[in-house]
């Protein structure tokens, strides 16, 4: 059986996986991103990732068929460029050929994380006999990825399925992660939420959310806002109300847009709070064009796999014999 190596890296994290071509992780490897440390260290730490992962499989990476490297922010797949990353700081960084470059001559796929992750549901998740399907996951950002006639929609260059970056609220609106204002990430996005709830409070918001970190304004979380929230604090029900809205206005948008067969909500945050599915169904039901709205909406069954899954199929795609 052959075998790939999947990789998945945000600001936070690098997490690979050597993968048989049944989707089974035969090993793991998770090493610290530390983008502050420049781009030479974020390839060694990815380069170590995979180490990791090939030394848990027993399996030497010179064996593999192929590398399958899921980034995150927009990717122009004509030229392998990541574009702009907001949380790693990147701009136009040549990823795909430094990749290349680095683990030659084994061959390498590049895709936007989410889009990676995507291909990984549809593959191997909650996506499985799908042949039209949308993803949306939210994490510090929000990603999507687009699935139709069974095959990923990359769009002109790439950039195909960035529905964080769609508009939300046109005049007025918070600035995003990207520079523009409005977009569903500022408003749904958890390091967006958080940032500005903390303005707030260091303005005089009084909110139950302080009294659950000491009164240490820099450590409140989202999950500090949800549970905030949960124990009737008004600031953080509102801001828990204009996440669950936001997203649920987006998938129904999305739904009208694309008439997928089912969407698929993941990303930390929904796995942390999943009634939030409940609400993103319950907007697609009511706000979806009619003839939209029979769509499912489920959660995520693969979640953190699930871009190291997809970019391992992404891999296999363009794998040598």
């Amino acid at each position: 059986m052959r075998f790939f190596v999947g990789v998945d890296f945000g600001a936070t994290k690098i997490r690979a996986g050597v993968v048989g071509e049944d989707g089974r992780i035969l090993g793991r490897g998770d090493v610290d991103t530390e983008p502050r440390r420049g781009l030479e260290a974020v390839l060694a730490n990815l380069e170590r990732a995979v180490d990791l992962a090939c030394r848990e499989s027993g399996t030497p990476l010179d064996d593999a068929s192929g590398l399958g490297v899921a980034a995150p922010g927009q990717v122009d797949r004509t030229t392998l460029t990541v574009v702009q990353a907001p949380n790693l700081g990147w701009r136009h960084v040549p990823l795909g050929a430094l990749l290349r470059e680095r683990f030659a001559p084994l061959p390498v796929a590049l895709q936007n994380d989410v889009k990676a992750a995507a291909l990984g549901e549809q593959r191997f998740g909650a996506g499985q006999g799908v042949r039209d399907l949308v993803a949306v996951f939210v994490g510090t950002g929000v990603g999507g990825g687009i699935i139709a006639g069974g095959e990923l929609v990359d769009g002109a260059t790439g950039a195909a399925g960035e529905v964080g970056h769609l508009v939300y609220r046109p005049e007025g609106g918070e600035r995003c992660s990207c520079g523009a204002y409005g977009h569903y990430e500022a408003y749904a996005g958890g390091a967006a939420v958080e940032q500005r709830f903390r303005q707030r409070v260091r303005a005089g918001l009084e909110t139950r959310a302080l009294e659950l970190v000491c009164g240490h304004v820099d450590a409140i979380s989202l999950g500090t806002i949800f549970e905030a929230a949960a124990r009737g604090d008004g600031p953080a029900r509102e801001v828990v109300d204009e996440l669950e809205s936001a997203l649920g206005g987006l998938a129904a948008n999305l739904a009208t847009l694309l008439n997928p067969s089912r969407i698929v909500i993941g990303g930390g945050i929904v796995r942390k709070h999943p009634h939030i599915i409940e609400r993103v169904e319950a907007c697609v039901r009511e706000l979806a064009l009619e003839a939209a709205r029979g769509c499912e909406v489920v959660p995520s069954a693969l979640w953190e796999d699930a871009a190291v899954l997809g970019s391992a199929a992404a891999a296999a795609a363009k794998a040598r014999p």
